[in-house]
């Protein structure tokens, strides 16, 4: 048996650049201890994980220098970070146990992000209820995958976050190109309420996410009155200006409809609805392409 597995730990990388990547790339590949660091007979193994958008060739040089170092590496399996539904977490999970079955020893995963996660630097908020406002932690809240254990109804009153100092250039440049990749991946400067759809743990769904069902289900364009599934992104619903709630409800459970339908996957909505509405389950089967 292997000995039990280490949770997933930050680790300092050698690589910074994703921005300004060609000049930071040319100073790290220069530095004598990315060339030649020193080895370390005890190194732990480490599994890496790339990050969003991002897919193992984009460790590789991390890799090598890890292995330059005396710690076997292995990759994640992950050919594009798109999602972290709970398919693709079972997935990881495989890969991490197999690793530590061949080097019979505790494993360091090593995870590329973006920018992180709001569980991380959030310390507490103020949760308004029936019982009145409670102050919890970031710990007692139950973050997951889009979701937490805030009760229906609580609305977050006050948050209170611990932020890092940085260099107000390096900031504006990081949120300058994330804001140019979901530009290029989603749609802007329209009427959207964001993600529609949850990416499904459903094995069925073979690790693609809901906007690739929606598309592969034929759901991208669809359009019901002044509402339809985007064209840039099909887990996006746009407002074509004169959309009511029903033509939007209609679109959601057309899409869910067809990928039901195709795939025997349900989608669950990630949106929210105020009031009495309720999103049916099957759609009344009339859209047409925008």
């Amino acid at each position: 048996m292997p000995p039990p597995l280490a949770s997933g730990e930050a680790a300092a990388v050698p690589l910074r650049g994703e921005l300004r990547f060609g000049f930071e790339f040319a100073r790290l590949a220069a530095d004598p201890d990315f060339i030649r660091p020193k080895r370390q007979p005890d190194a732990p193994p480490a599994l890496l994980v790339p990050g969003f958008l991002a897919g193992d060739s984009s460790l590789l040089a991390l890799r090598g220098w890890l292995r330059r170092r005396g710690s076997p590496t292995a990759a994640a399996g992950i050919w594009l970070n798109v999602d972290c539904g709970e398919q693709a977490v079972r997935r990881l999970d495989v890969r991490l146990r197999e690793f530590a079955g061949r080097t019979g020893r505790r494993i360091v995963v090593v995870g590329q992000s973006r920018g992180g996660e709001l569980a991380r630097v959030l310390e507490w908020v103020d949760v308004v209820g029936a019982e009145g406002t409670q102050r919890r932690s970031a710990d007692e809240l139950g973050f997951a995958y889009r979701r937490s254990s805030l009760e229906p109804g609580a609305v977050v009153a006050r948050a209170s976050f611990a932020l890092a100092p940085a260099a107000s250039e390096e900031v504006k440049a990081t949120l300058a190109e994330m804001r140019a990749r979901r530009k290029a991946a989603q749609p802007s400067g329209i009427k959207t309420f964001g993600s529609t759809f949850k990416n499904p743990a459903d094995p069925a769904a073979e690790g693609r996410t809901a906007g690739q069902l929606l598309d592969a289900a034929g759901c991208r364009g669809l359009r019901i009155g002044g509402a339809s599934f985007s064209a840039k992104h099909a887990n996006f619903v746009e407002n074509h200006g004169t959309a009511t709630t029903a033509d939007v409800l209609a679109v959601m459970a057309e899409g869910r409809r067809r990928v039901k339908e195709q795939f025997g996957i349900e989608l669950e909505p990630e949106v929210q609805a105020l009031g009495p509405v309720e999103i049916p389950s099957e759609g009344r089967g009339d859209g047409c392409p925008a």
